[in-house]
């Protein structure tokens, strides 16, 4: 159930970032072990870009981040 409202959510908004603010792409950073976020992100059409090692530090260590992006054409294609 949550995962369905997570999308719904992302779609309301990716809807207003293409549509009325014209933006070109979208580009999210994840923590790799957040596997549920990962999950969301593929299946509403974001790409992994790559890894970016050490990227943040949280809690007295460096962590990586995945970058999924999406771009206008892709999302377009897909509604």
């Amino acid at each position: 159930k949550q995962l369905l409202f997570d999308t719904i959510f992302m779609i309301k908004y990716f809807v207003e970032f293409f549509c009325q603010l014209s933006l070109r792409r979208i580009e999210a950073d994840v923590d790799p072990r957040n596997q549920r976020s990962c999950g969301l992100l593929r299946r509403l059409g974001f790409v992994e870009e790559g890894l970016t090692r050490k990227a943040i530090f949280k809690r007295g260590r460096w962590l990586d981040e995945w970058v999924f992006g999406i771009k206008r054409e892709d999302w377009t294609a897909r509604a």
